[in-house]
Protein backbone atom coordinates (compact mmCIF):
# COMPACT_ATOMS: atom_id res chain seq x y z
CA UNK A 1 0.00 0.00 0.00
CA UNK A 2 1.08 3.56 -0.71
CA UNK A 3 0.62 6.38 0.94
CA UNK A 4 0.07 9.97 -0.22
CA UNK A 5 0.15 12.46 2.30
CA UNK A 6 -0.19 16.45 1.55
CA UNK A 7 1.80 18.21 4.43
CA UNK A 8 -0.16 21.58 5.71
CA UNK A 9 1.96 22.18 8.57
CA UNK A 10 2.76 20.17 11.49
CA UNK A 11 1.15 17.82 13.59
CA UNK A 12 1.37 18.88 16.91
CA UNK A 13 -0.58 15.48 18.22
CA UNK A 14 -2.30 12.33 17.26
CA UNK A 15 -4.80 10.69 19.32
CA UNK A 16 -5.57 6.62 18.40
CA UNK A 17 -8.86 5.37 20.28
CA UNK A 18 -9.78 2.62 17.03
CA UNK A 19 -11.15 -0.24 19.50
CA UNK A 20 -8.05 -2.70 18.47
CA UNK A 21 -7.22 -1.67 15.00
CA UNK A 22 -4.36 0.06 16.88
CA UNK A 23 -2.05 -2.93 15.66
CA UNK A 24 -2.48 -1.83 11.75
CA UNK A 25 0.57 0.68 13.24
CA UNK A 26 2.37 -2.29 12.83
CA UNK A 27 2.12 -2.64 9.03
CA UNK A 28 2.46 1.39 8.68
CA UNK A 29 5.57 2.47 6.83
CA UNK A 30 7.37 3.77 10.16
CA UNK A 31 8.26 7.24 8.37
CA UNK A 32 4.55 7.80 8.42
CA UNK A 33 5.10 8.00 12.60
CA UNK A 34 7.62 10.40 12.64
CA UNK A 35 5.15 13.40 11.14
CA UNK A 36 3.73 14.07 14.49
CA UNK A 37 6.08 14.14 18.00
CA UNK A 38 3.09 13.07 20.04
CA UNK A 39 0.55 10.21 20.73
CA UNK A 40 -2.06 9.45 22.58
CA UNK A 41 -2.48 5.57 21.75
CA UNK A 42 -5.14 3.32 23.61
CA UNK A 43 -3.80 -0.23 23.35
CA UNK A 44 -6.57 -3.11 23.89
CA UNK A 45 -4.37 -6.30 24.12
CA UNK A 46 -0.45 -6.90 23.77
CA UNK A 47 1.23 -3.69 24.17
CA UNK A 48 4.85 -5.04 23.56
CA UNK A 49 4.32 -5.08 19.57
CA UNK A 50 2.82 -1.30 19.57
CA UNK A 51 5.32 0.10 21.94
CA UNK A 52 8.55 -1.72 20.39
CA UNK A 53 7.80 0.15 16.69
CA UNK A 54 7.28 3.55 18.64
CA UNK A 55 10.73 3.04 20.87
CA UNK A 56 12.27 1.83 17.76
CA UNK A 57 11.16 5.24 15.87
CA UNK A 58 12.65 7.35 19.01
CA UNK A 59 9.68 8.07 21.37
CA UNK A 60 9.68 7.50 24.95
CA UNK A 61 7.11 6.44 26.41
CA UNK A 62 5.80 9.74 29.25
CA UNK A 63 2.80 8.56 30.93
CA UNK A 64 0.63 5.41 31.20
CA UNK A 65 -2.52 4.58 32.65
CA UNK A 66 -4.13 1.50 33.06
CA UNK A 67 -7.34 0.75 32.89
CA UNK A 68 -7.57 -2.86 33.34
CA UNK A 69 -5.59 -5.66 32.62
CA UNK A 70 -5.99 -5.55 28.75
CA UNK A 71 -6.93 -2.21 28.26
CA UNK A 72 -3.95 0.70 28.68
CA UNK A 73 -3.25 4.36 27.78
CA UNK A 74 0.08 5.10 26.33
CA UNK A 75 1.71 8.88 25.92
CA UNK A 76 4.44 8.56 23.33
CA UNK A 77 6.80 11.47 22.99
CA UNK A 78 9.42 12.26 20.60
CA UNK A 79 12.23 15.40 21.14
Amino acid sequence: MRWFIKREGVIDLVKMDCEGCEYSLLRLDEDLLKLSKQYIVEIHGAELPIIDVYMRNGFKIENVRKLGDSLNIYFFKRE
